[in-house]
């Protein structure tokens, strides 16, 4: 284990002290006694435990980030990696799952098939995946509170202005900066909810093979690593369409992926 990553669960143990009185009562139980487990290096239990926390309470990062790490001692980086994405998507300025999604990720096997992001991926590595929703509608409801005032403002002194033949008010330059920042959230929000409705899910093994169609006997197109991230398309039986973000889209087992949402 890397130097980096210990020092994340050290930090990560604090945290989640902290945050074990906040996770409710049937589901702090498990948590406390999966804290325990995995202190113990019993991590088979531990992640036993934090599985049942999370059902009862999944949109906590804390039993998100503990179960990561907890997948990751049982050396199964592919499932880490699925709950600290979604721990990401939760909170992206929780820095000890960003930290240890990047510890992992460094440690995963490279694909020999090059990722050429389209422009969307780029933006949302970049700028979606850096900010959360929340944030984004808190911007968008303060801009639009403070442009609307300053442009009511000067649509009230130019009638005035008018009636009382006085000169015409200072055109509201902030007030259109701040709109265009209102706009501009505008536009976040919604690339954030829709890049939330698309299905995406992380490949579960190292050489998985991504066939032409659907079916054991069809021909392999190419080979995607463990910990790999691929778009989430149609479903036919047991097998599922997936496209790697910016390359060839073909099929995989159901059971060689798991769905970050």
């Amino acid at each position: 284990m890397s130097y980096k990553l210990l020092v994340i669960i050290f930090l990560f143990l604090i945290k989640t002290i902290e945050a074990s009185d906040n996770i409710g009562d049937s589901a702090g139980v498990h948590f406390k006694n999966g804290m325990n487990e995995y202190k113990n290096k019993n991590y088979t239990e531990a992640q036993s435990q934090f599985n049942q926390a999370l059902d009862e309470n999944p949109r906590n990062v804390a039993v998100l980030l503990n179960l990561g790490l907890t997948y990751y001692q049982l050396n199964q980086k592919g499932k880490a990696l699925v709950y600290l994405l979604k721990g990401n998507a939760l909170d992206p300025d929780f820095e000890p799952i960003n930290q240890a999604i990047e510890v992992i990720r460094g440690q995963l096997k490279t694909n020999s098939l090059a990722q050429k992001n389209s422009y969307f991926e780029v933006f949302r590595n970049s700028i979606l995946n850096k900010i959360s929703l929340n944030i984004i509608l808190a911007l968008g409801a303060i801009s639009l509170l403070f442009s609307g005032y300053l442009w009511i403002r000067y649509f009230s002194q130019k009638k005035k202005s008018v009636e009382q033949e006085l000169d015409s008010p200072d055109f509201p330059a902030v007030g259109m900066i701040i709109f265009f920042l209102f706009i501009l959230s505008a536009g976040l929000g919604l690339s954030k909810i829709i890049e939330a409705y698309s299905p995406r899910a992380i490949i579960l093994s190292d050489n998985t093979q991504v066939k032409m169609a659907p079916g054991e006997e069809q021909s392999e197109l190419f080979v995607l690593q463990e910990g790999s991230e691929v778009l989430v398309g149609q479903l036919q039986n047991e097998w599922v369409q997936v496209t790697y973000p910016g390359s060839l889209t073909g099929w995989v087992s159901k059971e060689k992926i798991i769905l970050i949402r």
